[in-house]
């Protein structure tokens, strides 16, 4: 017999760490690949990264809308954490664009 798991409770400091990671690992993946292009001579070769480097701009933009979502949403535990989150994502937010000023040039 097996005994069922209590659901936890989600706060928003739980949440943003994952995001936080999440968003760092797709970041320093989609600069890899954008570093890339400019160093691969084979054209079908460089479409690939090119297609793989969109695919995660995508998934950055994904990110940050569930980032904004889990900022409306899900409670914070501290009254204080969620002013510092909001500073964060816009900050992110930017990065991102900067990001994808670079992808485009």
């Amino acid at each position: 017999m097996s005994i069922p798991m209590l659901p936890t409770a989600t706060t928003l400091e739980s949440t943003w760490q994952a995001h936080r990671q999440r968003f760092a690992e797709l970041k320093a993946s989609f600069k890899r690949s954008c570093d890339a292009i400019t160093r691969i001579d084979n054209v079908s070769e460089r479409e690939q990264v090119i297609q793989s480097a969109k695919q995660k701009m995508h998934e950055i933009e994904d990110t940050l809308q569930r980032m904004k979502s889990d900022l409306r949403c899900v409670p914070p535990q501290h009254a204080a954490s969620k002013a510092l989150f909001q500073r964060e994502w816009h900050s992110m937010s930017e990065e991102y664009g900067t990001l994808r000023d670079a992808y485009k040039r």
